[in-house]
């Protein structure tokens, strides 16, 4: 049952990575189809400036020598945000006329202009008449819009570089986003599973009765039984010398001696006592429990007795060794500082 909700718990959380991959996916791509959307509408804005026009208008009607051309490029065109614009007249279908007039702070020179690139741009121009493009120009970037004379023999091609700086920063936002998301997906699964397995354990813990250790009842198990007592007689017997017997014979000695201890504290039996019960709490304390209504003296006449056929007897620890060990003991009579010990 726990391995089907875990399965399903895998499968919500790679689902949900997926979505989320697929989502800043999709941003990305939005970005950079907003990017490439702002940048044509800037190139059209320019387009429409009075100094561009007047260049179209002298290239539609009559050729501008290369003085003039140099002049416009530094008086008669003002904006700043443009790398330069290209003009491209049509001979033949193979050979094509070409002037790159450049804005006076790009770094693009005419030598890029090869006839590849040419034949490049004319063909992008054809095929995204209305609409920009982007090419690549001495290893840069850079948005081209073509605009058209009326006989369309002509293409005048302005070009912006491409600013995918925004870009790049949302591509490393959208990875961290992602890179959190999965962090914090496996942290939320590995809490819910230690919180599932730590809520089993403490509960079966909580369940369990017995002390896997000896056999005789655990705490839980007396305060369970504290509870239906009618005449309380709660006695505690704490073993001395636990940890050197530890320190000396090594944990698993330990555990055998605390066994036969255990032994001789359940085989104990005594007139006086009719419900007399051991129970081992800790590593090395124990507690008996009597419910009835015994006088004092005969209550401790008998836990003297048990006191004595703990102590007396001899508790083996090795080949042909043993070792014998003595004990505190506190009692109580009454159901309220039962709790409280």
């Amino acid at each position: 049952m726990a391995g089907k909700k875990y399965l399903k718990l895998s499968v919500l959380a790679a689902v949900s990575l997926v979505a989320l991959a697929l989502a800043c996916f999709k941003t990305l791509t939005l970005s950079s189809t907003y990017q490439q959307n702002n940048q044509d509408q800037q190139l059209n804005l320019i387009s429409q400036h009075h100094s561009i026009q007047s260049y179209f208008k002298h290239k539609n009607h009559a050729a501008v020598d290369q003085q003039q051309q140099a002049s416009l490029s530094q008086s008669n065109i003002e904006l700043q945000s443009y790398a330069g614009l290209l003009s491209i007249e049509s001979l033949t279908d193979q050979d094509k006329s070409h002037h790159w007039l450049a804005n006076k702070d790009t770094t693009i020179n005419a030598e890029v202009f090869e006839a590849a690139v040419i034949a490049d741009i004319w063909q992008h121009s054809r095929n995204q008449r209305g609409s920009g493009f982007t090419v690549r120009l001495a290893g840069v970037d850079y948005r081209a819009m073509p605009v058209w004379n009326e006989n369309l023999k002509t293409v005048h091609v302005l070009f912006l570089q491409s600013s995918y700086g925004l870009v790049y920063v949302q591509i490393l936002l959208c990875i961290l986003v992602l890179v959190l998301a999965i962090s914090g997906m496996i942290y939320c699964v590995h809490v819910l599973i230690y919180q599932k397995r730590k809520s089993r354990w403490l509960s079966r813990i909580k369940n369990e009765k017995t002390d896997p250790l000896t056999g005789l009842p655990n705490q839980q198990k007396l305060m369970g039984d504290i509870e239906k007592t009618t005449h309380t007689n709660l006695a505690f017997i704490k073993i001395h010398g636990y940890n050197s017997i530890l320190n000396t014979y090594g944990p698993a000695i330990v555990d055998d001696v605390i066994k036969q201890i255990s032994a001789v504290m359940a085989a104990y039996t005594h007139p006086k006592l009719k419900s007399f019960c051991c129970y081992h709490l800790q590593q090395d304390l124990f507690a008996t429990l009597e419910d009835q209504d015994i006088s004092y003296e005969e209550l401790a006449e008998a836990t003297q007795k048990f006191v004595h056929s703990v102590t007396a007897a001899k508790y083996k620890v090795g080949d042909g060794e043993y070792i014998s060990v003595n004990v505190t003991v506190g009692a109580t009579r009454k159901k309220q500082d039962a709790f409280m010990l």
